[in-house]
């Protein structure tokens, strides 16, 4: 019995241990996950083709560029008072900007040249359940050239917390490619 005391006080140890140690920067191991076919077929999303329709002359021709400025570890994953998983948010919206550059690509815009739009992390936040992760993100889009600026939000869960991260993400770049004002804008109207 006093054995069995130890090796259990030695687990609960180990836990805490485990639990409250070194952050880890978890932008690689989101940005992995952040596949547009793969998210897509998981989250039941489709690619519209955003180049028909237009008044536009010829397709319209976009360049997505960095608006984040802060470069100091950010939380996402708050585990018993410390902090699990954080990102650099300038370094991390780099990784959210690749992935709209490919589902704009995706849906037939051009990227890399033209008009800007500025993407900015307002917010990405997981929260560990018992069995899996929730996660919310907020990311901020403006239009310089039409003076509009919007707020898109995703939320989903899943067993893992780099998942769930990334498919909340895939869901708020998801409702900005929705936005009637993001498409008449595409599309001249």
């Amino acid at each position: 019995m006093k054995y069995f005391a130890h090796f259990c006080f030695m687990c609960m140890v180990l836990c805490l241990v485990f639990l409250s140690g070194c952050s880890i920067n978890a932008g690689k191991m989101v940005s992995n996950r952040l596949d547009p076919e793969n998210m897509a077929s998981k989250l039941g999303t489709q690619t519209m083709d955003l180049s028909v329709d237009g008044r536009c002359p010829e397709t319209r021709s976009l360049r997505v560029v960095n608006g984040e400025s802060r470069t100091e570890e950010y939380c996402i994953d708050k585990a018993m008072g410390g902090c699990r998983w954080y990102v650099i948010p300038k370094d991390f919206t780099n990784e959210i900007i690749k992935y709209v550059e490919n589902r704009l690509s995706a849906s037939r815009i051009k990227v890399g040249s033209g008009s800007d739009i500025v993407v900015s992390l307002e917010e990405l936040q997981s929260q560990e359940g018992v069995w899996s992760f929730g996660s919310i993100c907020k990311i901020k889009i403006h239009i310089p050239e039409i003076h509009y600026t919007q707020t898109y939000v995703g939320e989903s869960g899943s067993g893992l917390g780099d998942l769930a991260a990334a498919y909340a993400i895939h869901l708020a770049v998801d409702n900005f490619f929705k936005d009637p004002v993001f498409q008449n804008y595409l599309k001249c109207h």
